[in-house]
């Protein structure tokens, strides 16, 4: 039986973190749950330090270097405490007891296979697609990444199987192979948001493959905010941004020409964000 430490990475969510880590520490197929507080700005630390339980291991992090530090650092942890497996969540995730132990089973159909994924049932995404540099550009902007299905899995494609070998699992809930990982070196702490699900496949899919386990479930309980502001708007798209030259760049090996072009789109997509912020905010009600 594979030793599987759950990692979740906390930032300014304390409340769920807590909802999440004492819901699964009852959990027979999870050993160790390992929360990294990502240097929260409120009182989260405080707030996790209450949870009491031999399964819990509360750190924080040296400091907030974003999502695949967060995780790397918690991975670290766990290679400490003996994992074999580490299952990153979100905060924002249910799950139950037979979907991991079911994930953990798929994982050791085949050596070859470093990171397994399951149905998420609420949004429905199980999967994505590895698609072309250009569908990369063009997924900058809000209207044609709302066009760009080319990068979703048709639903007949997982019709009447247990379980598809895909291209890329969502970040939110995945059971990873953690010698596999480090072998890798895990996720890419140049990028502190987006795109990491993208890195980890490039990092792994000359070696490895990754799989979803199409007979369990869990759901991804992702809440958007109903005003956004333009400061917050603005950190977050030139995050994406950002993270998106970096991938282009460094995965892609995108040339001059092409990276100059990206450049010259992304500001338009800036452009493009702040008119559908400030129309999305007039229309809704207060």
């Amino acid at each position: 039986m594979k030793n599987i430490a759950c990692v979740i990475v906390n930032y300014n969510d304390s409340k769920r973190t807590i909802n999440l880590a004492s819901t699964i520490c009852s959990y027979a197929s999870i050993n160790e749950i390992i929360i990294v507080d990502n240097c929260s700005s409120d009182n989260s630390y405080s707030s996790l330090v209450d949870l009491k339980h031999e399964k819990i291991h509360l750190y924080k992090s040296p400091r907030n270097g974003g999502y695949g530090y967060g995780n790397n650092y918690g991975a670290l942890k766990a290679k400490e405490l003996g994992a074999d497996y580490i299952l990153i969540a979100n905060p924002d995730v249910t799950f139950n007891n037979e979907c991991v132990a079911h994930m953990a089973q798929s994982m050791e159909k085949k050596s070859i296979y470093a990171v397994v994924g399951a149905k998420e049932v609420k949004m429905g995404v199980f999967a994505y697609k590895y698609t072309s540099l250009l569908d990369d550009i063009l997924s900058a902007s809000l209207f044609f990444n709302k066009l760009l299905k080319k990068r979703y899995y048709a639903r007949a494609f997982f019709e009447n199987k247990k379980y598809a070998e895909v291209d890329i699992i969502p970040g939110c809930l995945l059971l990873v192979d953690l010698s596999k990982f480090f072998e890798i070196g895990g996720y890419d702490e140049s990028v502190f948001l987006y795109e990491e699900e993208k890195i980890l496949y490039c990092r792994l899919k000359n070696k490895y493959k990754s799989l979803v386990d199409l007979e369990v479930e869990y759901n991804h309980n992702h809440e958007e905010s109903h005003q956004y502001t333009v400061r917050s708007a603005l950190t977050g798209k030139k995050r994406l941004l950002a993270s998106k030259y970096y991938f282009l760049k460094k995965y892609r090996r995108a040339n001059v020409f092409t990276l100059f072009l990206a450049k010259i789109f992304f500001k338009l997509t800036i452009i493009e964000m702040l008119v559908w912020i400030l129309v999305r905010n007039n229309m809704r009600p207060k």
